[in-house]
This record gives structure tokens, C-alpha cells and sequence, in this order.
């Protein structure tokens, strides 16, 4: 079997249906192969559209994402989304061709050092030279991406490797070293930090939990969460990449907090006497201030399944490392064990903090009015995808995904282009879901050129951009904190949405004013994809708002 074939059947190993990719010179042999293989290419019109393609198919199946890129250019164009995945735990599996062995070092056309390159935004890389390495290599790398906090790998891959002939057996007997077995093995909950952890919660008489992505991530988290809320009656807020883990119109929800965090979440978080942190790193967006976060916390605990985020932005009492399922499921084994208090005075306190915020249109449509309109269209199989900005936050505040993994968005990283190809490999892996991808004209036009790809497979995806003519989150931190110097943050020169729209021969809705919100609702009701331009107000601004600077006690409504 040549080294191509095994490639593919390693892939297949580990029930790989499809991959997003760009073929090269060097891939060549591996592409002429793909016709006797069962795995679907899907062709992108750049490698970074292939890469969050593969990061949106992974992020809403709970499985491997994979794209495929020729060498030089190619493997360069990953980098960005492998960043991104890397901030915020997406398993991918990156292939890269590289140039013949024996060029490697000589300068030849295409070569660049990939691995050397990739080094900092992958969870761990390869090159391989050998085709009789592919599939230990293959194993390895889908055991680290999916192991502990999940994350990219990158495996590089010798144009000649392609060509050589290897046992085919080796399939079934190659065998990842112990050592790495044990190093990517699961934590298990220690019965003395649950101790430490109900005696916190039976001295509490504030308590909150903070659900971050890693509930998100773990298979059953969220079910083991809900009854841990009801049990106790707990309060609980949430991280951006949380969001739908637990239904937002739960009573015992304050939805998102932080930076652009509800009022009562940030009150809660500011009040709170004891806090249990589950799969969040506490990351400056939010706890802005990090010195006045936590201001009147006595106690707490944190758990995660990466060892290394423990005390690194906030210093807790007692680190759990463990998947979050494990660890919920380690307290629900154990409410014998905890008072069953009565939280309603804190309950009460907190959701009184609940308010709105002006919404009404100063030109064209606010914000807050689509975005309503876009949750009343959500369903149990509705998947929300943003890219990065105040359309993003509009979203987080004002649209509740149904379940877990329904809200693709950039994190971490806050990747302007995410959205589109996101959105893409969301609606490949669940094809009879519909795709929400909310997106503003500037994020929008890095990456466009994936509209081809909702033509040419008749993708169930509404994209709804929001047009204001500006870089909107940029424009509005100069409105606030920069005098309205507006540098370079204001545009003209759109294209013509629907004259784009009309090239890649898709449908095209506009409305400017909300006596065209019908026209809106018909277009999201409407099966196959839909481009909807949204007229507003470049000067309409996302809030609450709390400044980076600043203690979350000082949110701003307006």
C-alpha cells in the first residue's frame, strides 16, 4: 500500500467522513487517491476557509476536524486557524505537504518550515519521512487533539512519502508508546478536593457557579449540570463558548457575564461569597479588572481539565483537575453530603439587578431588534455562528442557543473572517440543521469567498451581515475611550451585497428600516441559503460594557 493510500486509511481508522482542503503540487499523489477513498473532500476557496470549516464541523459534532493544505503558502495560511483553535480547544488534525525529503533545508520551491512555523499555535506537530510513520503518527495525533483540553495538530508530510510502498498491516499494528499513553491519560476527581468542595458549599451562603466552555466540551456535562442547578438551587453564569449549556431561560441562569456580561451576572460575580469555576480560565474578558474581580469571594474552587490554567489569572483555594462531567458527577454522588440550603434572598437579590438597555433605533434597525428576532428562530436544531465584533456581542447578549455546541464564535483568539467558512463546516457536519451565521461587513469580506461552497451544496445557511459602514467594536472603543477619533475604523466602498450575492447565484434579502422585519422573518424561514443585509447605525454601540481597565462593578448601560 503506497503512502498516500494508508494516509487515507488511517484517516478512515478513525472514522474521518470529511475533510476540507486545497490541493498543491506535493499532494498531488494523495489527491489522485482520495477516488478510491470514502472520505469527502470538500474544496474551500482559501486554505483559512478550510481550516475554521474544519473548526466549525468540530466544534458542533464533538469530533475531529480536518483540512488539508499544500506546502509553503498553503501551511502558512493555516496558521491564523490554528490559533484560533488552539485559544479555544477545537481538536483539529492540520495535513501539510512539504517538499521532497531530500530538498528539505535546500530552499526548494514551496518549502518553508512548517513545523518550526506551527510550533506555537498547535498543541504538538510532526513531519514525517517515512510512510511506514503514518499510522502510529495518525493515532498519536487524534489521541493528543482529543485528550485532556482538546487542541490542533499539525502533521507535515514529505511529497516522496506519498509514493512508498509499506505494509499495509501496520494499520492495525502499529502501537502509540506507553509514555504517551500516560501522559494524555484522564485525570481522575480526588475524593479530598470534593471534600474540601462541599465543605465550602455547606459554609456558603452566596454561592454561584461559573460554567466555562469545558462543560461545553464534556459529554454529558450538561445534563450532570442541570440537575446539580435544581438540586441546590444554584445560581449560574456563563463564558461566551457556554453559552446554551445550560438553557438561558432557566430561572437559576444570568446568562453571560464580563465585559459585555448582563448586570445581574456581574453583580453575582462581584457578590458571590463562594465561587465554583467549572471549565472557564479566567480570561481578561471576564474579569476585566483581575485585581477588583471577585471582590467579596471568600472561597474558590476551580476546576479544569488543563492543570496549567490553575492560579494563573486568579488565584484559587482548591484546583480540581478533571473533566467536567466527572467532577459534577462527583457532587451529585455526594448530596447526602450537602446542606440543602435555602438561596432565595441571594437568588432574589441577584436577578433584581436584571435590566434592558435602550434599544431604540436612532437610523436604519438596532441591533437588539434583529437579534431578538434571529432567537425567536431558533430551534433545537438551530446552530448560531458569529464572527468577531459588536455583532458578535449582540448574539452573546440576545440570542440563547437551545443546547451545547449550538454557538460557534471565536474566542480567544477574536478571528475577523471566522464566521462564513465556521458556518460552512457546521452545516457539512449536520446537514439538516439550520445555520444562523451572524457577521458584520468587515469580518464579512475577509473571507466571502466561501459563499461558493453554500451554491454549490445548497448549505441550509442564513447570512445575516450587519452593515454600518464601519469596524464597529474598534469604532466604539474610539467613541468611548479615544475622543471619537475614528481612525480608520469608518469606510465607504461596500460592495453591492447583492450584486455579490447574485454572482455566487445565491438569494439576496435587504432591509433598512423595522417595517421590513417580515421580509426578515421570511428570509430565516426560507430553506437554503440566503444572504440578509441589515441596514444600521454606525453609531448604535453594544451594551453593557465594562472598560478592560475597570472593576465589573462599573458596567455601563449606555
Amino acid at each position: 500500500m503506497n503512502g498516500a493510500t494508508i494516509l487515507l486509511k488511517s484517516l478512515e481508522k478513525h472514522n474521518v467522513k470529511t475533510v476540507f482542503g486545497i490541493p498543491g503540487g506535493v499532494l498531488l499523489k494523495l489527491y489522485d487517491e482520495l477516488k478510491n477513498s470514502d472520505i469527502e473532500h470538500i474544496l474551500t476557496r482559501h486554505e483559512q476557509g478550510a481550516i475554521h470549516a474544519a473548526d466549525g464541523y468540530a466544534r458542533v459534532t464533538g469530533e475531529v476536524g480536518v483540512c488539508i493544505a499544500t506546502s509553503g503558502p498553503g501551511a502558512a495560511n493555516l496558521i491564523t486557524g490554528l490559533g484560533n483553535a488552539l485559544s479555544d480547544s477545537t481538536p483539529i488534525i492540520a495535513l501539510t505537504g512539504q517538499v521532497k525529503s531530500a530538498l528539505l533545508g535546500k530552499d526548494a520551491f514551496q518549502e518553508i518550515n512548517t513545523v518550526g512555523l506551527s510550533q506555537a499555535v498547535t498543541k504538538h506537530n510532526y513531519i514525517i519521512k517515512d510512510a511506514k510513520e503514518i499510522p502510529r503518527i495518525v493515532d498519536e495525533a487524534f489521541l493528543i487533539a482529543t485528550s485532556g483540553r482538546p487542541g490542533p495538530v499539525l502533521i507535515d508530510i514529505c511529497a516522496d512519502v506519498y509514493f512508498q510502498e509499506v505494509d499495509e498491516r501496520l494499520l492495525e499494528t502499529s502501537q502509540i508508546p506507553d509514555y504517551i499513553l500516560k501522559k494524555f491519560s484522564k485525570p481522575f476527581v480526588k475524593d479530598k478536593k470534593i471534600d474540601k468542595v462541599i465543605k465550602a458549599l455547606n459554609k456558603a451562603k452566596k454561592p454561584l457557579l461559573l460554567v466555562g466552555n469545558g462543560v461545553n466540551l464534556s459529554p454529558g456535562a450538561p445534563q450532570s449540570l442541570l440537575q446539580l442547578v435544581n438540586k441546590l438551587n444554584l445560581m449560574a453564569t456563563n463564558t461566551l463558548h457556554a453559552k446554551g449549556v445550560l438553557d438561558e431561560d432557566h430561572p437559576n441562569s444570568l446568562r453571560m457575564l464580563g465585559m459585555h456580561g448582563t448586570f445581574e451576572a456581574n453583580y453575582a460575580i462581584q457578590n458571590c461569597d463562594l465561587l465554583i469555576n467549572i471549565g472557564s480560565r479566567f480570561d481578561d474578558r471576564i474579569t476585566c479588572n483581575v485585581d477588583h474581580f471577585l471582590e467579596k469571594c471568600e472561597y474558590i474552587v476551580h476546576c479544569d481539565i488543563d492543570a496549567s490554567e490553575f492560579s494563573k489569572n486568579v488565584q484559587t483555594d482548591v484546583a480540581v483537575q478533571a473533566d467536567a462531567n466527572d467532577f459534577l458527577q462527583a457532587l451529585l454522588q455526594n448530596l447526602d453530603r450537602i446542606d440543602q440550603k435555602d438561596y432565595t434572598a441571594w437568588n432574589k437579590e441577584v436577578v433584581s439587578k436584571r435590566k434592558g438597555v435602550n434599544d431604540k433605533p436612532n437610523q436604519h434597525v438596532h441591533p437588539i431588534l434583529i437579534s431578538k428576532e434571529i432567537n425567536n428562530h431558533i430551534d433545537e436544531k438551530t446552530i448560531i455562528v458569529t464572527d468577531v465584533g459588536q455583532h458578535q456581542m449582540f448574539a452573546a447578549l440576545y440570542m440563547y442557543p437551545r443546547s451545547n455546541r449550538q454557538f460557534v464564535s471565536s474566542g480567544g483568539l477574536g478571528t475577523m473572517g471566522y464566521g462564513l467558512p465556521a458556518a460552512v463546516g457546521s452545516a457539512f457536519a449536520k446537514r439538516d440543521n439550520n445555520v444562523i451565521l451572524v457577521t458584520g461587513d468587515g469580518s464579512f469580506q475577509m473571507t466571502f469567498q466561501e459563499l461558493a461552497l453554500l451554491k454549490e451544496y445548497n448549505l441550509n445557511v442564513k447570512v445575516v451581515i450587519y452593515d454600518n459602514n464601519c469596524l464597529g467594536m474598534v469604532r466604539q472603543w474610539q467613541e468611548l475611550f479615544y475622543d471619537e477619533n475614528y481612525a480608520e475604523s469608518l469606510f465607504t466602498g461596500n460592495p453591492d451585497w447583492k450584486l455579490l450575492t447574485a454572482s455566487y447565484g445565491l438569494d439576496f434579502v435587504s432591509i433598512s428600516k423595522e417595517e421590513d422585519i417580515d421580509v426578515f422573518k421570511k428570509a430565516l424561514d426560507k430553506k437554503g441559503p440566503v444572504v440578509i443585509e441589515v441596514k444600521i447605525d454606525a453609531m448604535a454601540n453594544v451594551f453593557p460594557m465594562v472598560p478592560s481597565s475597570e472593576s465589573l462593578t462599573n458596567i455601563r448601560g449606555e
